[in-house]
């Protein structure tokens, strides 16, 4: 083995996932996605329609993703495993690019689908929170409105039923509201 191949197999899967996200990247640009629909709707604190349509037509200034969106997505798979933990089902990823199948122009990606009779029509939202603010009891569907809009959209495009948000608050509280 050369210096050369043994580099490449090292850094291999970091590769993996920067096309990973070049691929999500494009895909976002073929619709409106999920994170989308509160902005449009002017739900949302982390955009607006005017954002949306910059990131859509390539005009948007290139921005870097904040710590907390940073550690969110890292903490997926650790708030996957604590709500087969806390609810007993067991979860799936899914990395698919979904498409509304009438309406093209949405699109979505899922966190996870829960595995078992009906799995596939039952998707899993993981969410990390500072604060509970705007959030309500555990099992209530009392969630943040940009939220509940984000899981009417991920429902309409795949045909699921239900949509649990399972959130994780600090380090301290976690809580799975069931959206319909």
């Amino acid at each position: 083995m050369t210096v050369a191949s043994s580099m490449d197999d090292e850094f291999a899967p970091q590769l993996e996932v920067l096309d990973e996200q070049h691929e999500f990247a494009d895909q976002q640009l073929s619709g409106l996605g999920a994170t989308d629909t509160p902005k449009i709707l002017m739900l949302s604190r982390h955009g607006s329609p005017l954002s949306v349509y910059d990131r859509l037509t390539g005009t948007a200034p290139e921005s870097k993703m904040s710590l907390p969106a940073w550690i969110g997505i890292k903490m997926q798979a650790t708030v996957s495993e604590l709500y087969t933990a806390t609810t007993g089902i067991r979860v799936r990823a899914d990395r698919r690019h979904h498409r509304h199948p009438q309406l093209d122009w949405l699109v979505c990606h899922l966190d996870y689908r829960e595995l078992g009779a009906g799995g596939s029509r039952r998707l899993v939202e993981c969410k990390t929170r500072a604060y509970m603010k705007g959030w309500g009891e555990d099992g209530s569907q009392q969630i943040p409105v940009d939220i509940w809009v984000q899981c009417q959209h991920e429902m309409a495009v795949t045909g699921a039923d239900v949509c649990s948000v399972a959130t994780l608050f600090g380090h301290h509280t976690f809580r799975v509201y069931p959206i319909q």
